[in-house]
C-alpha cells in the first residue's frame, strides 16, 4: 500500500507541469493568451473561428480570450456577425510586406541615382598635345612646311 501511494504522488509530480495553468478570467491558460496575440500580429482580423482552428481550442474559449484581448484594447471594436461568431481587427497586425516596399523605394532611388551619373560624367578627353605632336612629326615627315604659329604649344 505504501509504494501505490508513492508512485502516485510522483506521477502526479511529473503530470503536474503538464496540465496547463486556467487563467481566473475566461478558463484558458497564458500560453493559450500568447498564441493569440501571436495570431493577432499575423491576420488583420481575428475571429473565433480562426482562433479556435489555428490554436487548437474551443470557440467558448476562443471568444473569451478575444473578449479579453479587446478590453486590454489589442484588438478594435468587436463585431457580431452571427449568433456566436466574433470578429474584430487587430490593432498589433505586423504587415510582412511593410519592409518590401521600402526596399523597392530604396533600389528605384538608387537606379535613378545611377541613370544620373551615367547622364553628368563625360567620357575621357583625349590628349591634345600628344595627337598634335603626332601630326606635326608626321608633316615633317612628308616635306610639309607649316607655319611656325600652327604648333606653337607642341614640343617635337
Amino acid at each position: 500500500m505504501q509504494r501505490r501511494s508513492f508512485l502516485r504522488m510522483i506521477g502526479a509530480v511529473v503530470a503536474t507541469p503538464m496540465i496547463p495553468t486556467v487563467g481566473a478570467a475566461g478558463g484558458f491558460s497564458s500560453s493559450t493568451y500568447d498564441l493569440a496575440i501571436l495570431h493577432a500580429k499575423k491576420f488583420p482580423l481575428v475571429s473565433v473561428g480562426g482562433l479556435s482552428k489555428r490554436i487548437g481550442i474551443g470557440k467558448p474559449q476562443a471568444e473569451a480570450i478575444i473578449e479579453k484581448m479587446s478590453s486590454e484594447g489589442l484588438l478594435g471594436a468587436l463585431n457580431p456577425t452571427r449568433p456566436g461568431t466574433v470578429k474584430a481587427s487587430s490593432k498589433i497586425f505586423v504587415n510582412p510586406n511593410a519592409g518590401l516596399a521600402k526596399a523597392y523605394e530604396r533600389r528605384q532611388a538608387r537606379s535613378a541615382k545611377a541613370k544620373h551619373d551615367q547622364q553628368t560624367t563625360r567620357p575621357s578627353q583625349p590628349r591634345v598635345s600628344d595627337m598634335f605632336s603626332h601630326l606635326h612629326q608626321l608633316c615633317k615627315a612628308n616635306g610639309m612646311d607649316l607655319s611656325p604659329r600652327c604648333f606653337s604649344g607642341v614640343h617635337a
